[in-house]
């Protein structure tokens, strides 16, 4: 038995070897990251969805990506495709591609719109208000299925031609970005203190529920990963004129068979304010 064969064998019999595949599939297996509780000590909740569905709650969202920007007839319309399924929102990128010249499949859904939010607009399109708030606290608990272009959970100024923080773009950018602050001015300090790959690898955050936060206070903001920083900001807002925060969840899919699923999966969006 002193064989690398007869070795095998006895291993065998004994149900004591572990093959190299079966081995790597439980080095690989992740856990959901847990869900926050929904009250917060020293924080008020000022806006939540925990997409308990049927129905997507037209009071806080609008399932639409940039209403008016593209033009209102029905072609020219990104409309949100979306489901539920045990209490989580799919945001679906299936079907014909909508967006950027028929490149990609959107599905997004938004708190706030207004005639040039963000860069161009084909038509007029009036102001709607579901949701907008600049300090405070904004988590959400989501992973994402398939192979999409990205997805994203990000915030965008609410006003004519407003920048943006992406939280996540994950497919995109591994990392946070900030976008279109130019003319506004960047964060006086950026400070990198991990990457969110440091934190968890792209196929657990494919394949497990994590936590994305943003947290927004007077002279700078902060976002987290799981509860854990990633990167740290000196902004003075005042200077940015104060300008309340909109908040988006989307995904840009491929247009690819429909056996391939690119889903953007999201628990909850919860949304607080420093009590007093």
């Amino acid at each position: 038995m002193g064989t690398g064969l007869g070795m095998c064998l006895a291993l065998c019999s004994l149900g004591l070897l572990v093959t190299g595949s079966a081995a790597l599939a439980e080095a690989t297996t992740y856990e959901d990251f847990p869900a926050s509780p929904l009250e917060r000590p020293g924080w008020e909740l000022t806006a939540h969805d925990e997409f308990d569905g049927p129905e997507l709650n037209q009071d806080m969202w609008i399932p639409e990506y940039f209403p008016g920007r593209f033009g209102n007839s029905e072609d020219e319309r990104v409309m949100a495709r979306y489901y539920f399924k045990d209490g989580k929102i799919h945001l679906t990128a299936e079907g014909e591609r909508n967006f950027r010249k028929k490149h990609w499949v959107v599905s997004s859904i938004q708190t706030y719109n207004r005639k040039s939010l963000h860069k161009w607009y084909k038509s007029n399109t009036p102001t709607v208000d579901k949701f907008t708030q600049l300090y405070g606290y904004y988590e959400i608990r989501a992973k994402h299925v398939g192979d999409p272009h990205h997805i994203a959970f990000w915030a965008l100024q609410a006003k004519e031609k407003g920048s943006e923080i992406d939280i996540t773009e994950d497919g995109h950018k591994s990392d946070p970005s900030w976008h279109g602050w130019g003319k506004e001015g960047w964060p006086a300090e950026r400070k990198k203190v991990q990457s969110y790959n440091d934190v968890t690898t792209a196929e657990q955050r494919s394949t497990t529920f994590n936590l994305y936060s943003l947290w927004v206070f007077e002279g700078g903001a902060r976002i987290y990963h799981n509860n854990q920083l990633i990167e740290d900001y000196k902004v003075d807002w005042k200077a940015h004129g104060e300008v309340p925060l909109m908040f988006f969840l989307s995904i840009y899919g491929h247009n690819k068979p429909a056996e391939d699923r690119q889903e953007y999966v999201v628990d909850y969006f919860r949304a607080y304010q420093k009590k007093p």
